[in-house]
């Protein structure tokens, strides 16, 4: 069990913004990292190492935009592993969120994966975040300076108004280590928003500030793919009074891809609604039993 004096860090952001990379500098260690589409963080993993005589934890997340699992599962992973921390006696140091300056944009993913990050977070713990930059060598400085400068006047206006500092990341193992120190220096951070949610009020994923955003999301999509599927419908009575077998084979191609949609759309909705006081219950149980052998990074699914 990580002892009162142990420092604990979550580390956050979009898939490819360098949460992997950024763990492994500052540890020496061995997470993977994934290259290219696919999210090599589909699970939380945590590494460890010792510095100025604290143990460091970070925590590794998935981020919001992952090419296997949904949205719900993200979130239902994430905030089961925070709450099971939470419920474990674990209180975390700070939260950092990544972001890659080499965007030229700010698009539905990032912004996505930022508002999902406040929404976990909430309000009071955001003295506590530093919301950081990455990949600064890939741009000029010049170009760099103009998207961090968008950044803090649009996106992460509110975050920093409640509290929120922020720092550029030059990708070495000492700046990751400056961060820390940084995060360090701040004080213990507040219960997060999720974990009050979770497990002070006992409340399911949808009732939380996170999953009920999620959900408004899948009823809009369940909207838009039940509206596809009744132009699909009509489309496919006009292929049929003209004979056209072609078409018909391309909409019944079609349907089924916004059925499944549909039916991924209820599955998350269910699960949204899942009690998950006793899948917390056992993350707690877990954990305290996982950490008590600190000699490897932890994987937890």
């Amino acid at each position: 069990m990580a002892s009162s004096e142990d420092v604990i860090i979550a580390v956050m952001g979009a898939t490819g913004a360098g949460k992997t990379t950024f763990i492994n500098k500052a540890t020496s260690g061995a997470l993977g990292v994934g290259h290219g589409l696919r999210s090599m963080t589909d699970s939380v993993q945590v590494g460890s190492f010792e510095w100025g005589g604290r143990r460091v934890h970070l925590i590794d997340t998935p981020g919001f935009d992952d090419t296997e699992k949904s949205d719900t599962d993200i979130l239902s992973l994430i905030a089961t592993h925070l709450a099971g921390a939470y419920k474990a006696g674990h209180r975390l140091t700070g939260l950092l969120y990544l972001h890659r300056i080499i965007d030229n944009r700010v698009g539905g993913v990032s912004s996505k994966n930022m508002r999902m990050f406040h929404k976990l977070c909430g309000d009071a713990v955001l003295k506590n975040v530093v919301l950081c930059t990455t990949m600064w060598s890939l741009v000029s400085e010049e170009v760099g300076a103009q998207r961090e400068a968008q950044l803090k006047s649009e996106f992460w206006q509110e975050m920093i108004r409640k509290g929120a500092s922020t720092a550029r990341y030059d990708g070495t193992g000492q700046d990751a280590q400056r961060i820390i120190s940084h995060l360090m220096s701040l004080g213990g951070a507040p219960p997060l928003r999720i974990q009050e949610e979770m497990v002070d009020q006992g409340k399911s994923l949808i009732d939380t500030a996170a999953g009920a955003h999620i959900n408004e999301e899948i009823l809009r999509l369940e909207a838009k793919h039940r509206a596809e599927l009744e132009e699909l419908k009509l489309d496919f009575q006009r292929a049929l009074s003209e004979k056209d077998v072609d078409m018909q084979r391309m909409i019944a191609v079609e349907r089924k891809a916004f059925e499944a949609k549909l039916a991924q759309a209820e599955q998350d909705m269910a699960a949204l609604r899942t009690d998950n006081r006793a899948q917390v219950e056992a993350m707690g149980q877990r954990i305290r039993q996982l950490e008590s052998n600190r000699k490897a990074p932890l994987l937890l699914t």
